[in-house]
């Protein structure tokens, strides 16, 4: 997949888990780390 595409569903994803979580009431909303390539990106900090 090229990034682009990579890029697009992305962000199609994040939008989709934020509307649920709105819907669903939450109060504070995120992205739920989709962006996010893996833990260890934390691990590593």
């Amino acid at each position: 997949m090229d990034e682009r595409t990579f890029a697009d569903r992305l962000r199609d994803a994040v939008a989709a888990s934020v509307r649920a979580q709105v819907k669903y009431g939450l109060d504070i909303v995120d992205d739920g780390e989709m962006g996010k390539a893996s833990f260890l990106t934390y691990a590593n900090d």
